[in-house]
């Protein structure tokens, strides 16, 4: 009885070593010509071991400083008005429903990195860059005050509520950008 399950067993070792031999000679294949592999027309990249050094008394340090940075923005309405729409799914800023013509003030200090129309229903545009990354949008405006590269600051209008693009009534259209994402303004403006 243990001789037959003897035999059978050496037999799936032998052949399980026979199977492996050719993926052995295929893997040093591989290694040796690593720089020539191409799949679909694309070099692949093989990692190479990591080396550990000897020495493990080295220690590790990371030197950097993380320190608060001052926000741009001062707090304040943009214009003298209400929140009609807030931030959510598809509309990515507040509106601010004000009268036709009301004044519209930059969010903190920056530089106009455009002053426009926008055919996407933004209508007359400023993008005012900020420090860090940071940029404000006000859409919708009636006339526009600044130019490109203009340097700003929340006292000078930067232009007037008005109709223009997609729009039910008149408002600024307010958005922040932080980095290439959108946040919700209403945490920089005061409460109404």
């Amino acid at each position: 009885m243990i001789r037959p399950r003897l035999r059978l067993v050496s037999k799936l070792i032998l052949i399980g070593v026979l199977a492996l031999m050719p993926l052995s000679y295929a893997s040093k294949a591989i290694a040796s010509n690593r720089d020539k592999v191409v799949v679909n027309g694309h070099k692949i990249l093989v990692a190479q071991a990591a080396t550990v050094p000897n020495n493990t008394d080295e220690v590790n340090n990371v030197d950097q400083v993380i320190e608060a940075k001052k926000s741009p923005f001062e707090f304040h309405m943009p214009v003298n008005g209400y929140t009609s729409q807030g931030f959510y799914g598809y509309h990515n800023g507040v509106d601010i429903a004000a009268d036709f013509g009301s004044p519209i003030h930059a969010l903190g200090i920056g530089k106009i990195a455009f002053a426009g129309f926008l055919a996407e229903g933004h209508g007359n545009t400023v993008v005012i860059e900020h420090e860090n990354g940071l940029q404000s949008l006000y859409a919708h405006m009636d006339k526009i005050y600044v130019g490109v590269g203009d340097q700003i600051d929340s006292q000078r209008p930067i232009g007037t509520v008005g109709l223009t693009g997609h729009t039910t009534g008149p408002h600024v259209h307010v958005e922040i950008i932080d980095n290439g994402i959108h946040v919700d303004p209403a945490g920089l403006l005061p409460a109404n």
